[in-house]
This record gives structure tokens, C-alpha cells and sequence, in this order.
């Protein structure tokens, strides 16, 4: 079979590197450097791509030897030990600099290869822990079960991510007809664009949602201020709501979380669940044009042994029918009224709260408001592992 063209033109370019590297221009070979990562992200990698590499990792310029070293990447272990060790050492702070970016990316990458693979390992011990207890038949059955969920879930979130990429699609067709008639005026142009920037913003947000519904929870707990939780997660929602162009001046945020309310938590879970409920809360008043709009927010001891956070607002509230739904905690549901939400705020609340031990409730009334609570054990019990 006669040699690829790409691959006749790489050998080509690299022997004249290799007799005079000032043959080609530096800003070409920065190029060339840089486009090395589609040939590195293949296996097995060219030959040629991997002795461009180590050819250019040795460039006069260090624009070059940058490009280089964010690539390391995609190169194989044995090829990273040699280059990161060069180019760590290199003269310049700027390539020093990619070098350390480049190989926190790529250990952040097998984290989370090994992340994944852990979770699939712990699925597969229980369903062998199941059929040693209950017998073949019973794991199967739990096998099935948990297909028929992730079919049920994999297929509304392919439907829900059709929504949102459906109108972009549209959206980008009718500006690329435009363009060619050449029947695009600046307004058209503001507004399409406007558009689809709130589209794929309404994307992150539900990507962002699905990640954190996805998370499992740290075996790890340590004892934390509820209130600073509290304040953490008022924060974090104001934040994002400010970045939205949400009028915050127009709804009231009471605060009420005594400074001695303690409790074993995964800190970053904890905050996530009440930044939920609370961003439910602000976006509960999109359909009340009038009126007061408050939200409050009371952590308190339940008992000797728990805690809750209470997070109400006089929004306009859920109807019933969806309340039945929304109280199954199913990902991907949301009201009528909140054609904006991703319907994995709750869901992921919820599954936060039930994995320490508590839970969460949701009381609404259609036109009233509503009040979401959840529950705390103020000590983890200690498992077997």
C-alpha cells in the first residue's frame, strides 16, 4: 500500500529540519508543533509525529518548545519521563510553565480514568455480594433492574440535550444562510448570537448538573459549622445568579444559622445541596411579576442527633400533579413553570442528603411558595466499609 501524502510531508519537512532547522520559518514550526496533537491523540502515533517531538523540544525558540510541552499530554509514558525531564529544565518560565500545566492535565485525566474504572469495580462487588446473600437469580434480576434506570435516564437527558442543541442548530443555519445571500444585518446578527450564547449556557449548566448528580460521596466526613455551609452555598448561588443578569435587588434573603450547629460532613456535597434548593428558590419567582419576593434560610437542632436546613420562599409554588413527580426525585424532572431548570437540582440534593444518613422534603403550594428541608445526622455512623 503506497505511504500516506501527510506521512510523505512530515518526513519531507523533517529531514530539512533535521540538515537546517532555520529552513523553516519559527512561527511555521510553531505551527507544525502545535498540530502535532490530532497524529499524538491516534494509536499507534507516527513515527514521524513522535521524532517531530523530540526535534522540536530542542528549538531555539521557546514559543515552539511551549507548543511542545502541551503536548505531553497525549505522548506515551516512556516518551514523557525523557521530555518532561527536558523540558522542565528549560531555560524559559514560560515553557517551564506548560510543562507543569500539561502534566497536571494528564494527571487529573488518569484520575478520573481511575475514578471510572473504580465505580465500575464497585458496581460489579455488589452484584457479587448480592448473588453470594441471595443467589444468581436475585443479582440478575438487580442487574436488570439497573439497566432498565440507566436506559430510562441515558434517554430523557439524550431527549432534554436534543432541546437545547436543536435551536442551535437551527439558529447556526439561518445565520450561515444569511451569510451567503450576504442579508445579515448587525441586529440580526446581536440577537442570533445573544441566543444561542444563553442556549449553550443553559448546556454548561445542565452538563454541570448531570457531573454533580454523578459524583459519588467521600467516605471521608469532617465536623463543619452548618452556617458556614450555608453562607458558602448563599455565595456560590449569587454568584451565578449575578453572572445570569438575575435582579437580586428585587427578592429578600434572610439568613438565620447559629454559629454552634455542627455536623460530619463531605463539605463540598453539603454546599451543593442547599445551593440547589436555594437557586430553586430565586428561580421560583420568574412567574410572580408582583409582590414581595423573600427567601429564608434556618438551620437548626432538631433533636440531640440532628440538623436541619429549611430553605422557604412565597415563589409561586408547585402544583400538585408535579409535586407528585418532583418527590420521587428522578433526574431530569422539573415543573411546568421552570422550563429553565435542568430538573438535577433536587435529584442531586436529595441523593446527597440520603447518602449522610438524612434526607430531604419538599412541601409546595401552587401561588404560596415552598419549603424544602433537609436533614442531618450530626454524627456519621461508623460502617464496616
Amino acid at each position: 500500500m503506497p505511504e500516506p501524502a501527510a506521512s510523505r510531508n512530515l518526513e519531507d519537512v523533517l529531514e530539512r529540519l533535521r540538515a537546517d532547522r532555520e529552513s523553516v520559518p519559527w512561527t511555521e514550526r510553531r505551527e507544525l508543533a502545535a498540530s502535532l496533537a490530532g497524529l499524538l491523540a491516534s494509536d499507534p502515533k507516527p513515527e514521524a509525529a513522535m521524532a517531530f517531538l523530540y526535534l522540536l523540544a530542542e528549538d531555539p525558540k521557546p514559543e515552539v518548545r511551549k507548543e511542545i510541552a502541551d503536548l505531553l499530554v497525549l505522548v506515551p509514558q516512556d516518551d514523557l519521563t525523557r521530555l518532561a525531564a527536558q523540558l522542565s529544565d528549560d531555560t524559559s518560565s514560560f515553557v517551564q510553565r506548560a510543562v507543569a500545566r500539561a502534566l497536571d492535565r494528564r494527571r487529573r485525566g488518569m484520575k478520573e480514568t481511575q475514578r471510572r474504572r473504580q465505580g465500575f469495580e464497585h458496581v460489579e462487588s455488589q452484584y457479587a455480594s448480592i448473588e453470594r446473600i441471595h443467589g444468581a437469580l436475585a443479582a440478575e434480576r438487580a442487574r436488570k433492574i439497573a439497566d432498565e434506570q440507566f436506559d430510562c435516564l441515558v434517554g430523557a437527558t439524550v431527549h432534554d440535550i436534543r432541546g437545547i442543541l436543536n435551536p442551535l442548530k437551527t439558529g447556526l443555519s439561518s445565520l450561515l444562510d444569511h451569510v451567503k445571500a450576504d442579508t445579515l444585518d448587525e441586529k440580526a446578527l446581536r440577537d442570533s448570537l445573544t441566543r444561542m450564547n444563553e442556549r449553550l449556557a443553559y448546556l454548561e449548566r445542565f452538563v454541570d448538573d448531570m457531573r454533580d448528580y454523578s459524583q459519588a460521596t467521600p467516605a471521608e466526613r469532617r465536623r463543619e459549622r452548618i452556617a458556614d455551609l450555608v453562607n458558602e452555598a448563599k455565595s456560590v448561588v449569587l454568584d451565578n445568579l449575578k453572572t445570569r443578569g438575575f435582579d437580586l435587588e428585587v427578592v429578600s434573603l434572610a439568613v438565620e444559622a447559629p454559629e454552634s450547629v455542627t455536623a460530619e460532613v463531605a463539605r463540598h456535597q453539603i454546599v451543593s445541596a442547599v445551593a440547589h434548593v436555594l437557586k430553586n428558590a430565586f428561580e421560583s419567582f420568574a412567574g410572580k411579576p408582583s409582590g414581595p419576593k423573600e427567601i429564608a434560610i434556618h438551620a437548626r437542632l432538631v433533636s440531640d442527633d440532628r440538623v436541619e436546613i429549611v430553605v422557604t420562599d412565597n415563589g409561586t409554588g408547585i402544583a400538585a400533579d408535579d409535586l407528585v413527580d418532583i418527590r420521587q426525585f428522578r433526574p431530569g424532572t422539573s415543573t411546568k413553570k421552570n422550563q429553565g431548570g435542568t430538573g438535577f437540582g433536587l435529584p442531586t440534593a436529595y441523593r446527597y442528603a440520603v447518602a449522610h444518613g438524612g434526607g430531604l422534603a419538599i412541601e409546595s403550594e401552587e401561588d404560596k411558595g415552598t419549603v424544602v428541608t433537609i436533614t442531618l445526622p450530626i454524627e456519621q455512623e461508623e460502617t464496616d466499609g
